[in-house]
């Protein structure tokens, strides 16, 4: 069974990836998530944007979940990843969403026979985020260190 385009974007994009797919696309990220997936949905491809190409805009926590809940391997970097989900066709390219006629199974059920309720909102200490905090450390320190040195050398002057 194949994964929708709707449950990948639903069910293992955070908020965090779901906005910046849309950056990618040159989209507005504001919105719900309801709205993010549908700007997406109606957007990306429109955009000369392969389908698989959603999975670069998500942190590889994410694919390895994936992988789990597939029963695909689930170790390697992130493009190793990526490709296993590739090749084993796992989305559904042939529908944006998939009708919910079709699938006898609704979301909030499914969530009930796999026994869990996947809660994907990023927490705030995601990969990105500490990059951007170390850096923006690394420069309020270089800047300290400068002021300090400027202080000195104006109270020996």
């Amino acid at each position: 069974m194949g994964l929708s385009i709707e449950d990948l974007l639903f069910d293992y994009f955070g908020l965090d990836d779901l906005k910046y797919a849309l950056d990618k696309i040159g989209k507005p990220v504001s919105g719900t998530k309801p709205e993010l997936v549908k700007r997406i949905i109606d957007n990306w491809e429109s955009r000369n944007r392969y389908i698989y190409d959603l999975l670069d805009c998500m942190e590889r926590e994410w694919l390895v979940t994936i992988c789990k809940d597939f029963n695909i391997p689930s170790n390697g970097n992130k493009e190793v990843l990526k490709n296993r989900i590739k090749k084993e066709g796992l989305l559904d390219t042939d529908s944006k969403v998939m009708d919910s006629k079709q699938n006898s199974v609704t979301r909030e059920e499914s969530k009930d026979i796999r026994g869990i309720e996947k809660s994907h909102d990023k927490s705030f200490f995601s990969v990105r985020n500490i990059l951007i905090i170390l850096s923006i450390g690394v420069a309020v320190t270089t800047i300290m260190y400068n002021l300090t040195n400027i202080v000195e050398f104006f109270s020996k002057h």
